[in-house]
């Protein structure tokens, strides 16, 4: 395996899907010799736990150089290029994001993974049955949404802590080289007057605005479409990423934490229902004209 670029950018992106990478890669070789992974473990010195961990690419794990990855390339009997390339994908899982200081906040939904990968992506396809994606709400709109509690009060600090959290994600649509989104909206979205109708104004005419953007595909699914495969698959997101760094992957955010899809079979049952979705979606021009007309008749309760 010839040894990789270094694909983590400035603000520290690119460290999930190296962590990612890293595990696959570990995981083949680890099979490939036919070695338990209390095995190599215990070689490294580490709970089997640690070891899953590491080979699932679940953040949180302080990967060693020295000791796990030379220590699992001596184990696995590894040609020197493909430990180049395994101590290059480590070193850049120490590089950290700009979300690290609110790991506090995105550890308790599991979040943490998902804004990793989320600033990683080349690609967001995503469909929204109730709200408006967190990639394209504004910041009064995204506080209304933080300031709902959980199952426990969140004091001011939180809430603005959330709710900058939530702005700074945006950046990835904006930057030099920005993520391609593709956004299905349901009729629904629309709808659900949240914050307010003030609120709720200035989130629709800031949706018809970001639509312009050469990066950005947004669509409106009407109650009118009737039955579609959004109705069944619910809310979802498709990511995909640049020079294949890392494979597709789905995720359904829910109340207790997001699900998680990989399966190539899966990720082809999603692509399946978005084109779906996207056949019975209104165009961009009518999407927009319906977004807008839905500002205009909320004006009258302002």
């Amino acid at each position: 395996m010839p040894a990789r670029r270094n694909i983590a950018g400035p603000d520290g992106s690119g460290s999930m899907a190296a962590r990612r990478r890293l595990g696959r890669l570990l995981t083949e070789l680890r099979e490939a010799k036919a070695i338990t992974q209390e095995a190599a473990a215990e070689y490294i010195e580490r709970v089997p736990s640690t070891l899953y961990r590491m080979e699932t690419g679940k953040p949180g794990v302080r990967i060693r150089i020295k000791q796990d990855i030379h220590g699992l390339c001596e184990l696995y009997e590894v040609d020197a290029p493909t430990r180049e390339a395994l101590v290059q994908l480590a070193e850049t899982t120490k590089i950290k994001g700009w979300y690290q200081p609110y790991h506090d906040l995105l550890v308790q939904t599991n979040f943490d993974s998902y804004i990793g990968l989320e600033q990683d992506a080349s690609e967001i396809d995503t469909f929204e049955s109730q709200l408006v994606p967190g990639l394209l709400q504004t910041e009064r709109y995204a506080r209304a949404l933080v300031s709902v509690p959980d199952n426990r009060e969140r004091d001011a600090d939180e809430v603005e802590r959330r709710v900058r959290m939530r702005l700074r994600r945006q950046e990835i649509l904006t930057r030099a080289d920005p993520v391609r989104l593709d956004a299905v909206l349901s009729e629904a979205v629309l709808q659900h007057v949240v914050g307010g109708p003030a609120v709720m104004i200035e989130q629709l005419r800031h949706l018809a605005a970001i639509s312009e953007r050469p990066n950005i595909t947004l669509r409106v699914l009407p109650f009118a479409a009737g039955l579609h495969d959004g109705l069944v698959s619910g809310s979802f997101v498709i990511l995909r990423f640049p020079d294949d760094i890392e494979p597709p992957v789905v995720y359904s955010d829910v109340l207790l934490g997001g699900l998680w899809f990989e399966a190539p079979s899966e990720i082809a049952r999603f692509r399946r229902a978005l084109t779906s979705i996207i056949e019975s979606a209104l165009d961009q021009p009518a999407s927009r004209d319906m977004i807008e007309q839905t500002a205009k008749e909320l004006t009258g309760d302002v």
